[in-house]
C-alpha cells in the first residue's frame, strides 16, 4: 500500500512538471486594460489603502486563500497557478513579478 502512495505521488509530480513546462505566455504587460478615454485619470489614482506591513499580509492572505487569485497567478503571483495550466485558461495570466509589467504601469492604473 505504501509503494502504491509512492507511485501515485510520483505520477502526480511528473504531470505537474509536465504542465509546467507547457505553461503559456502571459498577457502582454504593456497592452493597457483601462479604457482609453479614462487612462490619464487612472494613472494619477492614489491607492485608497496604505502599504503597512499589516495591509500587505492581509493582502497576501486574501491572494492565496479567499479570493483565489492564486489559482491562476500562482502563490507567488508569476502567472503559474494550477489553472493556468488548462484550456480554460487561452492566454497565461499575468505575472505580477514581471518588470516591465511595473515599469508600465502606475500604482493607480493597476489599482
Amino acid at each position: 500500500m505504501k509503494n502504491l502512495l509512492v507511485l501515485l505521488m510520483l505520477g502526480f509530480l511528473l504531470n505537474v512538471q509536465n504542465a509546467y513546462a507547457q505553461a503559456k505566455p502571459e498577457h502582454d504587460p504593456l497592452k493597457p486594460r483601462v479604457p482609453p478615454d479614462k487612462i490619464e485619470a487612472a494613472k494619477k489614482l492614489k491607492p485608497p489603502i496604505p502599504e503597512t506591513p499589516d495591509n500587505i499580509a492581509a493582502g497576501k492572505a486574501l491572494f492565496t486563500g479567499k479570493a483565489t487569485c492564486f489559482v491562476c497567478h500562482g502563490n507567488e503571483g508569476k502567472g503559474d497557478g494550477p489553472l493556468s495550466l488548462t484550456d480554460q485558461v487561452k492566454v497565461g495570466p499575468r505575472n505580477f513579478t514581471n518588470p516591465a509589467f511595473h515599469k508600465a504601469k502606475t500604482c493607480g492604473e493597476m489599482f
